[in-house]
């Protein structure tokens, strides 16, 4: 009797993995856990350069929506960073628990999406993908982001994304580009050129000439002359 033949293994394929959306408002707190650090994974860098690559991409994202563009806010951003270390020391992902009490500002309202994976766009596809991450990204309240990025040390990396709503509301977004005046296109019908009216020009002619005296005329006129003469 042949030996059953053991169960095949599925080759393993890394997805980005993330962890439902917080949303904190003004006064309230979601509950969270933080799992302890261990050695097993500790910080290798922040990243600066994915941190602006995932600040264009949500940027770009609500630009193609119509909302206003989110700043980048200094204080958040180290929140972010020193987060996101703290995850990467841990291990696993998870949100923070004292967001609230580590951004100062008189926000309105705070959100935080984290996740971690291999390169960026496939943690901003799976933040889009997700309703409750993609809610954060497109929120028309929010006026500032920071994403704080640090590459673990098996080349992982982890993120996240704090966006914030100060006092006042969101800038209304920016104005569309004005579009280019079309230029004249050829016209349909043969052109006209009008002549010019034509100058007419009036010339009086010279008066005739006086006609050369005669012999007869001159006797005419002698004649008299002389019979005065005479008398």
């Amino acid at each position: 009797m042949r030996p059953p033949r053991p169960p095949r293994r599925l080759p393993f394929r890394w997805f980005p993995i993330l962890l439902a959306a917080c949303l904190l408002g003004t006064g309230v707190l979601a509950p969270s856990s933080l799992a302890q650090p261990t050695s097993a994974a500790a910080p290798q860098r922040a990243d600066a350069g994915l941190e602006s690559q995932f600040v264009s991409r949500i940027n770009s994202l609500r630009a193609s929506k119509g909302l206003n563009q989110l700043s980048v806010d200094g204080q958040l951003h180290g929140v972010a960073r020193r987060w996101t270390d703290r995850m990467v020391a841990a291990g696993q992902i998870s949100h923070n628990p004292n967001l609230a009490s580590e951004v100062t500002s008189a926000w309105t309202k705070l959100g935080e999406n984290v996740g971690v994976g291999y390169d960026v766009d496939g943690l901003m596809q799976a933040f889009i993908n997700s309703p409750a991450h993609y809610k954060n990204l497109v929120d028309p309240e929010w006026t500032h982001v920071a994403v704080g990025v640090t590459v673990a040390s098996d080349g992982r990396i982890y993120t996240t994304h704090n966006f914030m709503a100060l006092p006042g509301g969101a800038p209304p977004p920016p104005p569309p580009p004005p579009s280019p005046s079309p230029s004249p296109g050829p016209s349909a019908g043969p052109s006209t050129t009008a002549a010019p009216a034509p100058t007419t020009t009036t010339t009086t002619p010279p008066p005739p000439p006086e006609p050369e005296p005669t012999p007869e005329r001159v006797t005419a006129v002698l004649d008299p002359l002389r019979s005065l003469e005479a008398e």
